[in-house]
């Protein structure tokens, strides 16, 4: 069995070795702040990961070897050889899946991206024609030459030792090196993520990660446990911090409405990060209508996405309720529909409510959850007739704001319109002219961004010519930001920020080009509008009102095992399972922030528990 072990582990740590080099090689930054060589030691620190991989998935092989010396089996031979051509597959699609995982959702492969694998079409659709064809061809030739690689290594075929002796002097050996390799070593604590993090770069980390232990570890703390991995202090310690987090220092609030019940439109802009909307500092050209919008709206300029996907962005606009590291809880009817909800508030008003989506209503649990928040009318993709050109997600936001702007005011007033664009989404194939002509990611994004503000812009014409226009407040917001065309990590605060624009004649004219600095998320939102509409809004938890003068500023911002915190002067990053800073403004680690770290830990625990408890 010893001299079989070499060759077993030789083939999963060089299938490995090509895993990690795929991942550096398809999502290294285009303007990477790393050297080669640092970069080079991620094979060296992943090492470690990469053997207690290895020791687990030899478990199998070492029993069934020893159940072989007893009696020599053709059942037990073919159970082994289907058990590694298994986990070749199994880890093949891990793998290759982590590297595809990583460039759209800037996260290694987890329980969340696991659980879209319910809707196959949903979970593939952001991937172009091209990009699928190659990902198909790249998994068919990993599974070939690993195949081949089993099959000349002589992997499938377990040893028979006809010396028992050899086997008694053996297995104390195989099983110490199982154990030894499966903790990662003699240290007091057993393998984890924090072993391998050898960089203050947070892509290097990941890349010395191996993803299929990654995974495992992720749905077995996250997926299946219902315990909280966030539980870092007392429960009512914690509640406390979270209580005085939202306590209103300053309990009046700033009007900046002339209407008491005005129209709302409230329309969700598809992946448009701060970085693409010159008014907020990002690149010019590309928003035009928007930065008009801005200049005659109030902008919140100091905004964060709390998530990085769509469905969490709708609960976040719609529910108050920040994003829940590892879950959607859009995709729990169950836990959904016991959130409080902004149409639902709106409707007990007298609001007629309406939500319009260019794609289709099952992504994500969307129609069961639109139906969840009490919608009178809901449009998707099938309510528009089959001459509506489509794209790969389903209507363009062209078409969709064109009906919107004629079909909106159609009923009783005053109504809500809910509007969820979705062109600016891989794989950002958009109708008409390309405004940006290259191939690459960054100018196919700006593209799909430009095309978006464009059909704004005409949406904003056409309402306009409506009666309903001079009574309505349009709210502009992100669903989420997006590490394209600048190459963010999206676990940075910077990769985070979105524009939330209040615009319409409903807006004080002082106020109109103003800006209010509060540090806060989209989760924000609900509270923040209906304070202005002088309407209860007690029941939305988690949202804060950012126009109160009391309010504190702070954002929260997880990415699964890590969590951004903003205020007005400063940031950082807190690591879960390192339970310590990482990342901080300036790079200033040693800044004294023991206070607003305990909010950080106080909100993650409380949070996490409370969505346990839905």
């Amino acid at each position: 069995m010893l001299r079989w072990l070499p060759r077993f582990a030789f083939f999963y740590l060089a299938l490995f070795g090509c895993f990690r080099m795929l991942f550096l090689w398809s999502n290294r930054p285009v303007q990477a702040p790393f050297s080669s060589r640092e970069e080079a030691l991620s094979f060296w620190y992943g090492l470690r990961m990469d053997l207690s991989t290895l020791a687990y998935l030899s478990v199998v092989p070492v029993l069934l070897w020893l159940l072989l010396q007893r009696r020599e089996s053709k059942a037990l031979q073919n159970i082994h050889k289907l058990y590694q051509r298994l986990v070749l597959i199994i880890l093949v699609l891990i793998g290759l899946g982590n590297v595809a995982v990583y460039h759209f959702w800037g996260t290694l492969l987890n329980y969340r991206a696991i659980s879209y694998l319910s809707d196959p079409k949903e979970a593939f659709v952001s991937l172009s024609g091209g990009q699928a064809f190659l990902l198909v061809l790249v998994i068919a030739a990993v599974l070939s030459l690993g195949w081949f690689g089993q099959n000349a290594l002589r992997m499938v075929k377990l040893p028979i030792s006809g010396n028992r002796r050899s086997i008694i002097w053996q297995l104390p050996l195989l099983l110490a090196g199982i154990v030894l390799g499966i903790r990662g070593g003699w240290q007091q604590l057993p393998m984890n993520e924090s072993l391998v993090a050898y960089s203050r770069h947070h892509f290097l980390n990941n890349a010395a990660v191996n993803p299929a232990w990654h995974l495992s570890y992720e749905i077995r703390t996250a997926g299946i446990g219902s315990s909280n991995p966030f539980v870092v202090m007392p429960e009512a310690e914690a509640e406390a911090a979270v209580r005085e987090l939202f306590a209103e220092r300053d309990d009046s609030v700033t009007r900046v409405l002339g209407l008491n019940r005005p129209n709302i439109v409230l329309i969700q802009l598809e992946s448009f990060t701060a970085d693409v909307v010159g008014a907020m500092g990002g690149e010019p050209g590309i928003s035009p209508n928007l930065d008009t919008l801005i200049a005659q709206g109030l902008l919140f300029d100091s905004i964060y996405s709390s998530g990085f996907r769509t469905d969490q962005g709708i609960t976040s606009l719609l529910n108050g309720w920040p994003a829940t590291p590892y879950h959607s809880v859009m995709r729990s009817e169950e836990k959904s529909s016991r959130l409080p909800s902004l149409t639902k508030s709106l409707a007990a008003q007298g609001y007629r409510t309406e939500c319009y989506y260019g794609g289709a209503s099952n992504f994500s649990n969307l129609n069961v959850y639109l139906a969840g928040q009490g919608f009178d009318r809901i449009l998707e993709q099938d309510s528009f007739p089959s001459s509506v050109e489509r794209g790969r997600w389903g209507v363009p936001d062209g078409p969709l704001l064109e009906h919107c702007a004629a079909e909106a005011g159609a009923g009783s007033a005053p109504f809500f319109a809910f509007i969820i664009t979705l062109s600016n989404h891989e794989p950002f194939d958009v109708p008409g002219a390309k405004r940006y002509p290259g191939e690459n990611d960054a100018d196919r994004f700006r593209n799909a961004a430009a095309y978006t503000d464009s059909v704004l812009g005409d949406f904003f014409r056409a309402a306009r010519k409506q009666p309903w226009y001079d009574s309505t407040l349009f709210v502009l917001v992100a669903d989420h930001a997006h590490e394209l065309p600048k190459g963010r990590d999206i676990v940075f605060p910077i990769g985070r920020r979105i524009p939330l624009v209040l615009f319409g004649t409903p807006v004080l004219e002082r106020y109109r080009g103003q800006r209010v600095h509060a540090v806060g998320g989209h989760h924000d939102l609900p509270r923040t509008l209906l304070a202005q509409l002088d309407l209860d809004s007690r029941s939305f938890d988690w949202s804060k009102d950012l126009l109160s003068p009391g309010v504190r500023d702070f954002a929260y911002l997880p990415a699964e095992d890590f969590v951004a915190w903003v205020t007005r002067d400063d940031w950082f990053i807190w690591s879960r399972k390192k339970n310590a800073i990482v990342e901080a403004a300036r790079d200033d680690l040693k800044r004294d922030r023991a206070k607003e770290l305990r909010a950080a830990k106080a909100f993650s625990q409380v949070h996490y528990g409370r969505f346990l408890d839905k």
